[in-house]
């Protein structure tokens, strides 16, 4: 799809991963979960081929004390579950519903 002038450009959040790679993602949605932990789904960017076209990745967030963020992949499939569920909700909410993406 084109970008239209008056359309922002996509921010992306660039991370290094096991392999000392770094990744562009697309900052899908934030979830605050009831114990104040902030999580971010992320979705590589399209240009990447080693990723499938609808994977997502579950991050924690955490705030450093230079104001900058650190990003923790979440590997607890509870929680992988309770954030997902929460941006159903967000969806449902928006009265849009893609098509639910799967998490790697």
């Amino acid at each position: 799809m084109a970008q239209t002038d008056n359309a922002p450009a996509p921010e992306y959040i660039t991370l290094t991963n096991d392999l000392g790679e770094r990744v562009d993602f697309e900052e899908l949605a934030g979830v605050e979960l009831a114990d104040d932990r902030v999580y971010v789904i992320l979705q590589p960017v399209p240009s990447s081929d080693d990723y499938e076209e609808d994977e997502v990745f579950i991050f924690r967030v955490e705030e450093r004390d230079d104001g900058n963020a650190s990003y923790y992949a979440e590997q607890d499939p509870d929680i992988i579950e309770t954030v997902l569920s929460a941006y159903d909700r967000m969806l449902e909410t928006a009265d849009t519903v893609p098509d639910t993406p799967t998490q790697n």
